[in-house]
């Protein structure tokens, strides 16, 4: 009986205990907020963030108030308001339906369906919805200091209101800074997104502008070192790495391959077939009118008589130009222009002199004559300075000599080159029947336009051959009168038909023009850089999300051909190159590999700087190779798959809240660590997904 009255007392007093702890941890937080290295408290009271999309609460392209709550900033602010460590982060709110920046020829900004999706197809659905920009924010007292595209070096530059519609949509100040708001408002706590949008940016744009740089690894560690440094005077704070980028879905989901059967491939040949030859023909039929008074002025002038200005009479186009049909050899003492014969005209032009190089020869020694050259400039070429020609050399200024190039051309010009560009053919075949020098130009003016015609075609060896054994070898042997300027038109198209059966191979082979076969494909790409304004794209280059919807219209084109046994009847050369994608779509190896370095150096710099001042350092890249192989969180499988990953929003390249919450996770799991807090995790199958 004692021992039983015994071992009641300790159940009542074991009860009594149990019932007194209870009671103590419902009127008692007992997360520890943890302390620094010198065990100062760590204190959310005054918890702000300042950083880019990731802690504004960027989803599907547009700015919501759900992405605003889950954001980054924003669930973790949700941890310290639950344990009563402090308040939630104040947002500058914006409504359900959301905000956004406007494409170029829009007045709404597009957001991303989420869960929207076309069973058998790739087509993403969307709405629009309204623009942000010229609107503003209700409330005050904001904390949440994130501006969606603001890159790092825009955190301290003052007025960026100006530069970014969305801090002027909460930016309590004209010329305020991002920065400068949060030093403000005196955080207890700071956390700090910076980096990602820099080489979003750059991967998305680099193919397209090439003078596009990504700044370098070391200007982001000063910066963030710059900006934590007035803010961590025993207080503490965060900053969040930057994920794989290489890796979003937003460059991952559209495949670099086509599959085709026999049937799709030469249909879809024998429209290629069509683009390429048509933009040949148009290339090669520009040299019919490219040899004009322009091209052989420059070629005159550049060439042949600014030399003789510069040389003297002593240089060898000077020397040649006054003997070949003068007769009087200028370089022998005692001869001056007295003595030499008056010009003849060129009814009683020796058979033997060339009437330009006389010409030529005549106005550089008898200046004493008014020419209206075929411009309408009238020339006095007593006022041009010239030396004696038997002092054997040129003292013309420079300013002189585009004056006496005119003055010299004039006569030049008035006999051939204007009826060149009027009577082309029978012009070519009556110059280059008498003249060396007309000849020469000729030759020359053609070879120049051959020469440009090889710039749209990458300046290949190949190409070069083609062409010249062709054009450029006809028109030369017209020379010597084996062509009527009827059969030399003639012998053009016909080279032209030649040339472009040849040049198709060649650029076959350059992957500049595409031949599908049966079996896996890779994409072609309309590119202004290529000869046939398209190419094959390289192995490993990546086509960008908004290619999406146009490429299910490709899925669309390719099973009529299916149905139909070859193109449809309402196909035209459009058509297929509207279906193909832009080079603004591509995202290239070289930028790949630039990004993926990036991404290392970039995350280097952020940890190192959280460092520097005691702050934690969120490693979003370890994140991201979970991601690779499938990451399991509360009962969910994340991977970076488009949409059905759950990780990246329905625009491929920001996070989903549930995202967010993995990330604020792993924020937690290193602020317990680095200031032996006890902050407790969050459920991520309590936030949004795809």
């Amino acid at each position: 009986m004692r021992y039983s009255l015994r071992s009641t007392i300790i159940i009542l007093s074991t009860i009594i205990l149990s019932i007194s702890c209870a009671t103590k941890d419902e009127n008692e937080n007992i997360t520890d907020s943890g302390t620094t290295r010198i065990g100062t408290p760590i204190s959310y009271s005054r918890f702000v963030a300042l950083g880019d999309g990731v802690t504004a609460g960027l989803q599907d392209n547009v700015w919501y108030k759900e992405a605003q709550d889950n954001s980054v900033a924003g669930i973790f602010s949700q941890v310290i308001s639950q344990n009563n460590l402090g308040p939630e982060i104040i947002n500058p709110e914006v409504t359900t339906q959301g905000t956004g920046i406007p494409a170029e020829d829009s007045t709404e900004a597009i957001r991303y369906s989420k869960g929207s999706w076309i069973m058998g197809e790739a087509r993403i659905l969307s709405e629009n919805v309204p623009s942000i920009i010229g609107t503003t924010a209700s409330g005050e007292g904001f904390t949440n200091i994130s501006v969606i595209g603001a890159k790092f070096n825009d955190f301290t530059i003052p007025s960026y209101k100006t530069e970014n519609p969305y801090f002027a949509y909460f930016s309590s100040s004209d010329t305020a800074s991002m920065f400068g708001t949060v030093v403000n408002l005196d955080p207890t706590f700071t956390l700090i997104s910076a980096g990602r949008r820099d080489i979003l940016d750059y991967a998305i744009h680099k193919y397209t502008d090439q003078d596009l740089e990504l700044p370098d690894a070391s200007q982001l560690g000063i910066q963030l070192e710059n900006m934590a440094l007035p803010l961590s005077d025993q207080k503490g704070g965060a900053m969040i790495g930057i994920d794989f980028i290489n890796e979003i879905p937003f460059f991952n989901h559209m495949r670099n391959s086509l599959e085709l059967t026999e049937e799709t491939a030469t249909a879809l040949n024998n429209g290629i077939d069509e683009i390429a030859s048509g933009a040949i023909v148009f290339l090669l039929d520009s040299i019919r009118s490219s040899v004009t008074q322009p091209v052989a002025e420059e070629y005159l002038r550049d060439e042949f008589i600014l030399p003789i200005l510069v040389n003297g009479w002593d240089g060898e186009l000077g020397i040649a130009a006054i003997n070949t049909c003068n007769g009087y050899d200028m370089t022998e003492p005692g001869i001056n222009k007295e003595q030499l014969p008056l010009k003849p005209s060129v009814d009683d032009y020796p058979s033997s002199c060339s009437y330009i190089q006389d010409t030529l020869a005549y106005n550089l020694v008898y200046n004493k004559t008014f020419y209206t050259t075929n411009w309408g400039r009238r020339v006095n070429v007593v006022t041009v300075p010239l030396a004696a020609p038997t002092a054997r050399t040129q003292t013309a200024l420079p300013a002189n000599q585009q004056l006496i190039a005119d003055y010299i051309f004039a006569g030049i010009t008035r006999d051939w080159v204007t009826d060149f560009e009027t009577d082309s053919a029978s012009t070519v075949n009556a110059i280059m029947s008498s003249d060396p020098l007309e000849i020469m130009v000729i030759e020359t003016a053609f070879k120049m336009s051959i020469d440009q015609l090889l710039m749209m075609f990458i300046d290949n060896d190949q190409v070069t051959g083609i062409i010249s054994n062709q054009l450029y070898k006809i028109v030369l042997n017209n020379v010597e009168g084996t062509l009527t300027p009827e059969s030399l038109e003639d012998a053009i198209d016909e080279s032209i038909g030649t040339i472009v059966v040849a040049l198709l191979d060649v650029l076959r082979g350059n992957q500049y023009f595409p031949e599908f076969v049966a079996g896996t494909n890779p994409f072609i790409v309309l590119d202004p850089t290529s000869p046939t304004r398209m190419r094959q794209l390289e192995v490993g280059d990546k086509i960008m999300l908004p290619y999406a919807n146009v490429y299910a219209d490709l899925r669309s084109l390719l099973t009529s051909i299916i149905s139909n046994g070859g193109l449809p009847a309402d196909f035209t050369v459009s058509t297929l190159l509207d279906l193909f994608p832009t080079a603004d779509m591509v995202y290239d190896v070289n930028t790949q590999e630039e990004v993926a370095q990036a991404v290392q150096e970039y995350n280097l710099a952020i940890s190192s700087a959280a460092k520097s001042v005691n702050w934690a350092y969120v490693d979003v890249a370890s994140i991201s190779t979970r991601l690779l192989t499938g990451y399991k969180q509360d009962g969910n499988t994340f991977t970076t798959e488009y949409r059905s990953g759950n990780f990246y929003s329905m625009d491929g390249l920001s996070y989903t809240s549930s995202a967010n919450a993995i990330i604020v996770n792993e924020l937690i799991d290193k602020l317990n660590t680095l200031y032996r807090s006890t902050l407790p995790k969050v459920k991520t199958n309590e936030y949004t997904r795809n």
